[in-house]
């Protein structure tokens, strides 16, 4: 099963053009840890927050993140170990740029309802970053979010894959400290990939159901999750690096 951390950033302000400037020689460094050494197949992508996303205006308490590190051990039997490792120090070379408080690190395992069309990340991402309502506890949480809610992915405008990103609670709080940042109590990420925000919203546009899914998915959203501290936003992909 894939071993997955994400490293969601908040830039400084004026310093997102920075942030993104950077993606490539992160990604790269990530890639080339040796902590990933005998690791099996690793893959690492970078992602910027994309100009005009509307998805962020639905949740106004939340800030969204400006870019997003991904690193993942692709080996069935991979640990995430050596994923902590290669982030370790991380923060000490963003912090110029990055509000190392308001970043969030995410260790977990990513299960794929729909999958990626291509099997890679497409040149788009959908990231919905999820906590659980008070009264319920993570692994209840995560049994109505896989057995039940995931129906609303089947029911979402077009997309190239729909992936549940469960997150290990334990293992972000020690990637939060091994990478220097503030945040790490997320329950889980909803993911769909896309070819891009602006096709994605056109299929939006033209869905006669559109209105009556997103009421329904927001009142199971009720059920189980703390909307008001969630947030959503869109990231186009901008560098992928294999090894």
């Amino acid at each position: 099963m894939t071993s997955r951390i994400q490293l969601h950033l908040a830039a400084r302000g004026g310093q997102s053009s920075a942030v993104a400037g950077r993606l490539d020689a992160l990604t790269d460094r990530l890639i080339r840890s040796s902590a990933l050494r005998g690791a099996g197949p690793a893959r690492a992508v970078g992602l910027v927050h994309t100009p005009n996303d509307p998805f962020p205006a639905g949740y106004p308490g939340m800030r969204p993140f400006d870019a997003m590190l991904e690193l993942e051990l692709l080996d069935g039997d991979a640990e995430s170990a050596p994923l902590l490792e290669a982030v370790r120090g991380l923060g000490d070379s963003l912090d110029e740029h990055v509000h190392l408080d308001l970043s969030c690190a995410l260790v977990g395992v990513p299960n794929t309802i729909m999958p990626i069309e291509g099997g890679r990340p497409r040149p788009a991402r959908y990231m919905y970053v999820m906590r659980r309502k008070a009264g319920t506890t993570h692994a209840q949480y995560i049994d109505y979010y896989f057995n039940h809610h995931k129906r609303f992915g089947f029911r979402a405008p077009r997309h190239q894959g729909y992936v549940q990103f469960h997150v290990d609670g334990s293992a972000s709080e020690a990637a939060a400290r091994a990478v220097g940042f503030g945040l790490f109590r997320v329950d889980s990420i909803s993911e769909f990939h896309l070819e891009s925000l602006a096709a994605w919203l056109a299929v939006m546009a033209v869905n006669d159901d559109q209105e009556a899914v997103t009421a329904d998915s927001i009142a199971d959203e009720e059920l189980f999750m703390d909307r008001a501290n969630s947030v959503a936003y869109v990231c186009d992909n901008v560098v992928v690096k294999s090894a």
